[in-house]
């Protein structure tokens, strides 16, 4: 059963939010600007397509394809360095992130 229009969408929420952090956590480790703003970026895509999953329940394309390029990201760097953190972790957030709101346009 689908839930009803004014529940707010705390994975999709969570998901940017931890997105980000992994991204000024890179900055503040590595320098890694380029981290800071794909992070940022990607963050406020997963933030936005929250907010439009908060309002109406099938409304997951944004946050869906962004997840989905995530995914390819993150599983080609998981697949290069089999290292857990940080691109394992965004790996397997990604695809559960895509498999959640995939359900809601595909099923």
């Amino acid at each position: 059963m689908a839930p009803t229009s004014a529940q707010i969408d705390l994975f999709g929420y969570s998901f940017a939010l931890l997105t980000f952090l992994g991204g000024a956590i890179g900055f503040i480790k590595a320098g890694s600007i380029a981290s800071i703003i794909s992070a940022s970026v990607s963050a406020l895509l997963i933030a936005y397509g929250a907010s439009l999953t908060s309002r109406e329940y099938e409304n997951a394309k944004m946050i869906f394809w962004v997840s989905l390029l995530l995914l390819g990201f993150f599983a080609k760097r998981y697949a290069g360095s089999r290292k857990v953190m940080p691109a394992g972790l965004m790996m397997i957030l990604s695809l559960i992130s895509v498999i959640r709101y995939g359900q809601r346009l595909y099923l």
